[in-house]
């Protein structure tokens, strides 16, 4: 019984060896040191992929060659020392399959003698590929986490720093291995390293979350110990059965300059760093918060483009930042001061009394005529100041455009000085603004209408007449010129009326030269705004519009202001010269009301002069106002120049002028302003 009983204890344990190397994929073998021979289990053989144990010189063949190299090596000191080993390595099988195994050997001693070498093995292929995708995983996801803008560093539940990444590297300015193992307090500035460790438990403890999961704005730390603000989301992993945090950090250090950047671009003038318009109508708001009665002043510097043309921008940055220093000094407190565009300025301020509010401004005109001197260069300005005070009912923008409007008065009545704001100036704004609208609408809609008054000469013939424009409202009112000209000047749609003019005085002249009435003396006279003159096509304006109808120049007139002579003279000078070449003859209208450079007048190719209606009205009024009305018509005599009397009402005015040797009348004595269709048949009638 005994020994059939170990008979089957054998038989089991040999299959109990051959199941446990087949689920292991582990086999066994053992070397014959003496006679080198070899001994492989079944299993063995599976993972080598032979059916018979190979010689030792075969075996050796099968493995790669650096592998077979340590092999040799360890299996010659474990023969002769005794000296266990174990190696991964890589074969290669018969059928020419790659495979990783793990062997292990150890000396069997017999009598002190080494005589076997007893071994395992055991297939790792899965294992090893597995761990090359887990490597290569790995690599991958370092790569992409040092390629990231941001930086990544992850911690354990304890704070400890168990990876960081490129990125963080280069923003704290610590290598890995610097801060691996360290608490990430070392990356905190104060308060949040002090507060770290108490979120954290908090969140262990209640699981309220702060932190995790919430992107947020804070502070860190770099290396040098400069605080630098980043954009931090934290996530929470398990890995391994322990909790871990992943920390994505941005450094958000260019995006805070640039917001702030942009705030001050916003909010503040970036020469004078002074609030700007919008900060200032803020600020003005919050005044008017306050209930009190609140001043503002609007300030403009006179004339400080001069200083932008001939010294440069960066000079006139300069004598703004100057300027915008000594104000600022002498601002009351809790007054504010602000930069708006160019060269203007804002005050605002609680007002303790008008008078205060009127010195306030007496004192910006005094700091503002100080010399400025700015790299050797010494520069003089003065300022216009419009004053507004208002209770605490007005609103920011009203104040501010109130003063502006105090301001432009300033402006007007000879700068250097201050103008306080009253309703009156606003009603004109008004009307300006009413009076400019209607009369772009009118160049549209075709309400400028051309009116004529004839000349006469000594025998009261008529040998040209003036065009004159007119606006007929659509309620057929006639707006006066004296009300829209000027208007249209200083904005500059006189330059549009006057091509309509231009267009109107050559149809008339065309329809005149139809009917063959058209003589070689007779001329239609037309003012011409310096404006329109200095447009830089102005003379092929006037060749296009009379060479389109077939007129001849030589029956034009322009009729120009001594204000035209203030321009640059050369220039003037070619143009008159080139439309006189092609017959145009020039006229000075309104002679004697404005400035007169009679060197200037004699330089230029003029024909004509003619005398403002205000001499005129001196006739009969005493020897001294006809004694100035003789000297200009004797003075026109002496330039060779012809000379028309405007403004004759009466039969005294025309006997006068006529025996001063005035050649030409116009006036309400010979003809009243008529429109064009109208004149057109009276003076058509006359030559038939």
């Amino acid at each position: 019984m005994t020994g059939r009983r170990t008979t089957t204890q054998g038989v089991y344990f040999n299959e109990l060896m051959h199941t446990m190397e087949r689920l292991a994929d582990v086999g066994g073998w053992c070397l014959d040191v003496s006679e080198q021979t070899l001994f492989w289990t079944d299993q063995t053989k599976e993972i080598f992929g032979c059916k018979q144990t190979p010689p030792v010189e075969d075996v050796f063949a099968m493995y790669e060659e650096n592998s077979r190299k340590q092999l040799q090596l360890m299996l010659q000191a474990c023969e002769e020392r005794g000296q266990g080993f174990s190696l991964d390595a890589q074969i290669v099988t018969p059928t020419g399959e790659t495979r990783w195994v793990a062997l292990m050997g150890e000396a069997k001693i017999t009598d002190g003698v080494i005589r076997y070498v007893f071994g395992a093995v055991q297939n790792i292929t899965r294992k090893k590929r597995r761990f090359e995708e887990l490597k290569s995983q790995r690599e991958q996801l370092d790569i992409t986490l040092n390629n990231l803008l941001d930086g990544v560093v992850l911690i354990d539940r304890q704070g400890i720093i168990r990876s960081f990444s490129k990125p963080a590297e280069a923003m704290f300015g610590y290598r890995s291995a610097e801060v691996l193992g360290r608490n990430i307090r070392m990356l905190m500035p104060e308060p949040y390293a002090r507060e770290h460790d108490g979120y954290m438990q908090n969140y262990h403890e209640t699981g309220e979350r702060k932190i995790i999961g919430i992107g947020r704005e804070v502070e860190a730390k770099r290396k040098d110990g400069s605080v630098f603000p980043i954009d931090l989301a934290v996530t929470q992993t398990d890995f391994q059965s322990e909790r871990q945090y992943i920390g994505t950090i941005r450094d958000i250090s260019r995006q805070r300059e640039a917001a702030r950047r942009i705030e001050m671009l916003s909010y503040y003038d970036e020469t004078t760093k002074l609030p700007n318009r919008y900060k200032f109508m803020s600020q003005l708001t919050e005044l008017l918060g306050a209930k009190q009665r609140v001043g503002v002043l609007a300030i403009n510097l006179d004339f400080f483009a001069r200083i932008n043309t001939v010294h440069g921008f960066e000079a006139g940055d300069q004598v703004l930042r100057v300027i915008s220093h000594r104000v600022g000094e002498i601002l009351p407190e809790g007054f504010v001061l602000a930069k708006d565009i160019g060269d203007r300025f804002w005050i605002a301020g609680i007002l303790d009394s008008l008078a205060t509010f009127y010195e306030l401004a007496a004192k910006v005109l005094a700091i503002v005529r100080q010399p400025i001197q700015c790299q050797e260069q010494t520069y003089f300005l003065t300022a216009s100041i419009g004053l507004v005070s208002a209770p605490e009912t007005a609103a920011s923008s009203e104040l501010m455009a109130h003063a502006e409007t105090a301001l432009y008065t300033a402006k007007e009545e000879g700068r250097d000085q201050f103008s306080v704001y009253e309703d009156v100036m606003t009603a004109h704004v008004i009307d300006d603004y009413r009076m400019e609208v209607g009369l772009r609408k009118a160049l549209i809609d075709g309400e400028l209408e051309c009116w004529l008054q004839s000349k006469v000469d000594a025998q009261h013939k008529v040998i040209g007449a003036e065009a004159l424009v007119r606006w007929r409202r659509e309620n057929g009112a006639i707006v006066s010129p004296a009300r829209f000209i000027p208007l249209a000047e200083r904005l500059g749609i006189i330059v549009d009326i006057g091509r309509f003019m231009l267009c109107a005085v050559a149809d008339l002249l065309a329809r005149l030269q139809q009917q063959g009435v058209l003589s070689a003396a007779f001329r239609i006279a037309v003012n011409v705004s310096p404006k329109q003159f200095l447009q830089p096509d102005f003379v092929t304006q006037v060749q296009s519009i009379f060479g389109q109808r077939n007129v001849p120049l030589s029956a034009v007139t322009l009729e120009i202001t001594e204000n035209l002579l203030l321009g640059n003279e050369s220039l003037i000078r070619d143009r008159m010269l080139e439309l006189t070449s092609q017959g145009v003859e020039f006229s000075i209208d309104d002679f004697g009301t404005g400035y007169s450079n009679l060197k200037r007048l004699q330089s230029l190719p003029l024909a004509e002069l003619k005398v403002d209606r205000e001499f005129i009205l001196g006739v009969g009024q005493g020897k001294h106002q006809e004694a100035l009305l003789e000297t200009i018509l004797r003075l026109a005599q002496g330039m060779q120049m012809n000379t028309v009397a405007e403004g004759i009402e009466t039969p005294e005015q025309a006997t006068f002028v006529l025996s001063q040797g005035c050649q030409q009348l116009q006036g309400y004595l010979f003809s009243k302003p008529t429109p064009v269709n109208e004149w057109f048949e009276e003076f058509v009638m006359c030559k038939q």
